[in-house]
């Protein structure tokens, strides 16, 4: 597996030589009108939503109070609020959720773009935690759920952590 990592990148570096080598010694371009202006998308600052961010009940959770819109970071979590205004938190939301005798707090954050939703989800993420199958990105440990999906990051936290919480969450 690794001889084949390494002839990969082999291969790629001399692809680059010869472009490099081509454009030195004059190799004739193509005609072009006029260049196209490329676009790139990183997640939309308010994304369109067909439903809440969080849902007021899914897979037995209800919510005990309609979840909560947050605008400000320092609501989201004070002690880390300069972090998350690093990353452009744009705000997100909050709830309680109650199943049986179970609770859950869910907080889920918004991001001007998916970087700052990675971000932000590297610096919540501990080290050792093992990886969860959720959203893009995800990791757990114990009663904790860490997940991010575009430009949101989900921080989920279980009263009681049962080897199906985390596939639980919407």
């Amino acid at each position: 597996m690794r001889w084949l990592v390494m002839a990969v990148g082999v291969a790629a570096l001399a692809g680059a030589g010869m472009r490099v080598n081509a454009q030195q010694t004059g190799a004739a371009k193509p005609a072009q009108a006029k260049p196209t202006p490329m676009m790139v998308t990183t997640g939309s600052p308010t994304p369109q939503r067909d439903k809440p961010l969080l849902p007021e009940a899914f897979a037995g959770w209800v919510a005990t109070e309609k979840p909560k819109p947050v605008t400000d970071a320092a609501e989201l979590d004070s002690a880390n609020a300069a972090a998350l205004k690093e990353y452009s938190c744009t705000g997100g939301m909050t709830a309680g959720y109650k199943r049986g005798d179970e609770t859950l707090s869910v907080k889920a954050l918004t991001f001007q773009d998916v970087s700052g939703a990675y971000g932000a989800y590297s610096f919540y993420r501990q080290n050792g935690w093992p990886k969860a199958e959720i959203g893009a990105g995800a990791t757990s440990d114990k009663n904790r759920v860490l997940f991010w999906v575009g430009t949101t990051v989900v921080d989920a936290t279980f009263s009681h952590a049962g080897p199906m919480s985390a596939g639980e969450m919407p």
